[in-house]
């Protein structure tokens, strides 16, 4: 064993990125994300924010720690909280270039067991589900650029070539759908229920 580290309650999964290795969890009432080096497992930075969050009925006894992997490109670590909460972080420094926090300022709301779907990249944007819309960002600015209503999401979008162009296919809770990824604009819907209206795996193409 080389090093190990303590890690804040959570799901997501740790990501080694060059020397580096990205961890993202929760410790009392704020979600931690730290930087540590990869051959040694110091601490080379680490942000903490508050983040409270309140659990519906039964289904606090998932925690309260967040569910969504983070994401690094362009220098940056994109963090995405149970509160629905987008941090866009330089991984060199720690320091918080911009932030989203979809429930105040597009009146969003998690789905029942909070916020659990991980972003992904598209080109300049970065695609974000967000209560029943998936937002796509522009990744360096913070800018929202298009926003695309659907159900709520626990898996996490995709992107691939269908029918000779791309789409992002969207897993929700209910339906399975194709969306141009330049507008937003919904290409087809195929619908898929469940009877605990938690579809969760991410779909391969």
């Amino acid at each position: 064993m080389r090093w190990r580290v303590p890690l804040a309650e959570g799901y997501a999964t740790p990501l080694v990125v060059s020397n580096r290795v990205f961890t993202f969890g929760r410790e009392q009432t704020s979600e931690v994300v730290q930087a540590l080096d990869l051959a040694t497992g110091r601490v080379r930075w680490r942000v903490a924010y508050p983040a409270k969050y309140e659990a519906k009925d039964a289904k606090g006894v998932y925690g309260d720690a967040p569910r969504s992997t983070p994401i690094v490109h362009g220098g940056r670590v994109f963090t995405f909280g149970i509160n629905e909460v987008l941090h866009a972080i330089d991984a060199e420094t720690g320091r918080i270039q911009w932030r989203i926090d979809f429930r105040r300022r597009f009146g969003t709301e998690p789905p029942g067991y909070g916020a659990a779907s991980s972003p992904m990249i598209f080109g300049r944007l970065l695609l974000v589900p967000a209560g029943d819309y998936l937002f796509a960002v522009d990744w360096h600015s913070g800018s929202v650029v298009w926003r695309a209503k659907c159900d709520s999401f626990y898996s996490s979008p995709i992107v691939a070539e269908l029918a000779g162009r791309p789409q992002i296919v969207a897993f929700t809770r209910y339906r399975l759908l194709g969306i141009d990824p330049r507008t937003g604009r919904r290409l087809w819907s195929h619908r898929y229920p469940s009877p605990y209206g938690t579809n969760i795996a991410t779909p391969i193409v």
